[in-house]
């Protein structure tokens, strides 16, 4: 009688498993990967621009510096801007914090490899939806750098995000 049991109770774990289905989830597309940086590296907490693509001149960059710093400020939202001239860039030469967390924002940007990217933290990614992001990217951003105005654009596209992230407030 309990082998009749066991059996019966084996019988309804496997069906159970087998019986599951796996939920299609939609993943968001991430244009850069940032899995080799090390877990114990120090990173520096009060930079908001890293231009190793040498997009901006200095005057751009420290208005650029200013402007990122006071977003962070009044709004609590760190938006952090990297420009990268290749996929082969050394992590020695680019250190961001680990600020993709709450409110957290990333903004990269390489002419070189011709790639624009917003990426979010989660409880920003419910106001930035990935349909947004690339909204702001293609009418906000894109129009400005295909002139070579690579600071109008992201002023553009920051001004966008800001606005749309106050409006949920």
């Amino acid at each position: 009688m309990s082998n009749n049991i066991t059996k019966l109770i084996i019988l309804i774990v496997l069906i159970s498993i087998f019986s599951c289905k796996k939920e299609n989830i939609d993943l968001p597309k991430v244009d850069f990967d940032f899995k080799e940086i090390p877990k114990d590296k120090k990173y520096k907490e009060n930079v908001y621009l890293i231009d190793l693509e040498k997009l901006f001149n200095s005057k751009e960059k420290i208005d650029l510096e200013k402007y990122l710093k006071d977003i962070d400020n009044k709004n609590r939202i760190k938006i952090r801007v990297l420009t990268i001239p290749s996929k082969n860039t050394s992590d020695k030469e680019w250190e961001i914090s680990s600020f993709v967390s709450l409110n957290g924002i990333i903004i990269n940007m390489s002419k070189s490899m011709k790639k624009i990217d917003i990426a979010c933290d989660t409880n920003i990614n419910t106001i930035l939806t990935e349909k947004i992001k690339e909204s702001i990217i293609t009418e906000n951003i894109i129009p400005e750098v295909s002139k070579g105005n690579y600071y109008i654009g992201l002023k553009k596209g920051l001004s966008e995000i800001v606005s749309l992230l106050k409006k949920k407030d």
